[in-house]
């Protein structure tokens, strides 16, 4: 059974409520004032305020500087906060990493926004107070949430529970919203409002592109192992691969694989990390978790977050939460930059379809104009903003995670470069950068299965996407 201390640590862990009343909020919980705001935060999640002349910036969450790796919250908050306007604060942010929410107050801005990615989640609504919450469940401790009408079948159909995945800014909940990537939020009016892009993207040769790349991610990393230990998951894939490469300088760094109940030795996710950190002579963690887990523990976990997936919470609590929770977790968030929508169909029921268009007709001509390829900014939007970031809200609520890759300026980079080195089974931008970060962890070939090189000989010959097609048919029919 868990501790009282336990519960009381565990119960909406590193989350937070905003409200223009006061609230009578949880033991122990933080609280600060912007404008006529209060924020209140659990004591693990980190809330920095810096205040200049008539102007006040808050940041939940953490945010990293490339450039300066010894940089603190508030050191880089400071430099934000030199900015005169909103608009080049939030401009200046572009080039920073981390998961975290920014709110910005003055005598005629009051705004939030969060990070490239949307990590930070946030949700919202408006009656005669604005209400702003990391998750609907902390919300309905306060304000009732009652279903909405419209998207009904939908977020009640067994589809939806079995994915567990919002579209777009939509919820289950009438009047609730979720902050959408790119946007900011007008803590006036409530409403939100798309900052980008705002420019058109600059074409960048391959080099270049992975010398920028390279330069900004060895920085993030240094700049997390100046406040915390690493542990990095390590599988056959691109993106593990990617963060070995850019960590393997920096000590005590834990390197792991959970031995989830499906997965065997001789699978190529335990297989091919094992292989390559014996040649680096690196250690090398499977870990073997209790799957057993108190029915409190579930209960609670549950009602952190919303959608959170049941089949982690043994690793979750277990592992992160029991034994590692003082080291910070390095994930990834680079999927958009490899075209991870080309061969992929969707079927989907009509309020589905009625959203995602709307989407495209208002971002279609913009995204164009810009440069930048609608199926990335999809993924970028909706995928990673919706189905990445609750699996990141539900990993915060037992250890803290960061991607080096959620960072505006680096992931313009990466959409920056020719699609041509950006394929999902064959990446050339993913294994230039890595060459240059480290050359001896490609020693062992990534994703080394015989379907992944099958498939990508079929990319390289260009015949993947009639098989996908082909195969697509088949399934319909």
């Amino acid at each position: 059974m868990m501790t009282e201390e336990e519960k009381n640590e565990l119960l909406f862990n590193r989350q937070f409520i905003i409200s223009s009343s006061e609230l009578n909020v949880f033991k122990g919980w933080n609280s600060n004032l912007i404008g006529n705001l209060f924020i209140y935060s659990h004591p693990n999640l980190e809330v920095t305020v810096t205040r200049k002349n008539k102007k006040s910036i808050a940041l939940l969450g953490y945010i990293f500087d490339s450039e300066n790796s010894t940089y603190s919250n508030q050191q880089v908050l400071d430099v934000l906060g030199e900015n005169e306007t909103f608009e080049a604060v939030l401009e200046g942010s572009d080039k920073y990493a981390g998961r975290f929410l920014i709110i910005y107050h003055d005598l005629s801005d009051f705004k939030l926004f969060h990070d490239a990615a949307g990590q930070r989640e946030v949700f919202y609504m408006k009656d005669d107070n604005i209400w702003l919450a990391s998750q609907p469940t902390l919300l309905s401790e306060y304000v009732e949430l009652k279903k909405g009408v419209e998207g009904a079948e939908f977020y009640n159909s067994e589809k939806f529970k079995l994915r567990k995945e919002r579209i777009l800014d939509t919820t289950q909940y009438l009047g609730l919203k979720h902050l959408p990537v790119n946007h900011y939020l007008d803590l006036h009016t409530g409403e939100p409002t798309r900052y980008f892009p705002k420019k058109r993207v600059t074409k960048l040769p391959l080099e270049e592109a992975v010398k920028l790349s390279s330069k900004y991610i060895k920085g993030f990393l240094e700049a997390v192992s100046h406040r915390s230990k690493l542990m990095i998951a390590v599988t056959g894939g691109w993106d593990s691969r990617m963060m070995l490469a850019a960590a393997l300088h920096i000590p005590d760094s834990h390197y792991f694989i959970f031995k989830h109940k499906h997965l065997k030795d001789t699978d190529q996710d335990i297989k091919t990390p094992k292989k390559l950190l014996e040649l680096l002579e690196v250690d090398f963690n499977v870990i073997e978790y209790d799957p057993e887990l108190e029915s409190d523990v579930k209960a609670l976990m549950t009602k952190n977050v919303e959608l959170s997936n049941p089949v982690l919470y043994p690793a979750f609590y277990n592992e992160f939460f029991k034994k590692y929770k003082d080291r910070l977790n390095v994930t990834c968030v680079s999927e958009a930059a490899r075209n991870y929508f080309h061969y992929q169909a969707n079927q989907s029921d009509d309020f589905v379809k009625k959203q995602y268009q709307k989407w495209v007709d208002d971002n279609a001509v913009s995204f164009k104009e810009n440069g930048y390829h609608i199926l990335d900014m999809f993924y970028w939007e909706e995928k990673m903003g919706n189905w990445l970031a609750n699996g990141r809200s539900a990993m915060g609520s037992v250890i803290e995670d960061f991607s080096p890759f959620n960072c505006r300026e680096l992931m313009t980079i990466f959409l920056s470069v020719d699609e041509k080195y950006r394929d999902r089974y064959n990446p050339i931008l993913h294994r230039k950068i890595i060459e240059k970060l480290s050359k001896d962890v490609l020693a062992v070939p990534i994703n080394g299965s015989l379907k992944y090189s099958i498939i990508k000989w079929l990319v390289i010959f260009k015949i993947y996407p009639i098989y996908k097609r082909v195969q697509l048919w088949f399934k319909a029919n």
